[in-house]
């Protein structure tokens, strides 16, 4: 879908939150071969494996450091799949669903940032594409993005949202959508990757764009989908 909607080589800053292992942001440096890509992962055996990755592509910058609402160190709890950590403790109704991958096996502490105050500190003046997959944090990583969101600054966002309620004190994602829709005026182009449990819709990643993007929007998507349909006319 990124091929079809962006010129492969007119971004220049992605941010990667929720990095992990660095599969994605590899995927963003070989899509988008003029950008940087700022990879947050503050969990230190997925933060080893995302530095190989680095190490090997001069265009990825790992960052140790989860995207939070705040600065400073956060407990960070454990689940049995490395996949779930969060900040927030899993709920029963999502260990019932995931069964021992949700189950807590530990906790540790992590550094966090705010997105507005490492865009700042390092100088970095816009990001083209805010992907975000934090685990149930996302709404805190947003509020983290508050000025840069309100500014202009954050072009697309591609976020994690969860229709579940898997981890305590989880934001609905109402709550998450309104935030970027009527806090910061994005409009929805379209869900990505969803997931079910016995036929119910759990969790989905959902693409959003600034309103400075829509005429861009508009021209590749009449020039690359069928007019009623999600379908690309180009295979």
């Amino acid at each position: 879908i990124e091929k079809i909607l962006f010129e492969s080589n007119g971004l220049s800053t992605i941010v990667d939150g929720g990095a992990s292992i660095g599969t994605l942001a590899q995927r963003f440096s070989d899509t988008f071969t003029d950008a940087r890509v700022y990879a947050f992962e503050p969990y230190q055996p997925h933060f080893d494996a995302l530095q190989e990755v680095a190490n090997k592509n001069k265009r990825i910058i790992p960052v140790k450091k989860g995207l939070s609402n705040r600065n400073g160190n956060r407990s960070f709890f454990l689940n049995q799949a490395s996949g779930t950590n969060s900040f927030l403790q899993a709920t029963k109704q999502g260990q019932a669903i995931y069964g021992d991958q949700l189950k807590e096996i530990g906790q540790t502490e992590v550094e966090c940032t705010t997105l507005d105050h490492y865009l700042q500190s390092n100088e970095i003046e816009s990001v083209d594409i805010l992907k975000l997959d934090l685990q149930g944090g996302e709404l805190e990583a947003l509020d983290g993005a508050s000025k840069s969101l309100a500014a202009g600054k954050i072009k697309c966002v591609l976020c994690e949202v969860m229709f579940e309620k898997h981890y305590e004190e989880q934001p609905s994602a109402g709550k998450l959508l309104n935030s970027l829709i009527e806090g910061f005026g994005f409009t929805l182009f379209n869900f990505y990757q969803s997931n079910y449990h016995r036929g119910r819709l759990i969790y989905s990643d959902v693409l959003l764009f600034h309103p400075s993007l829509f005429a861009e929007i508009d021209k590749h998507s009449i020039n690359f989908f069928h007019a009623h349909s999600r379908l690309p006319i180009i295979p």
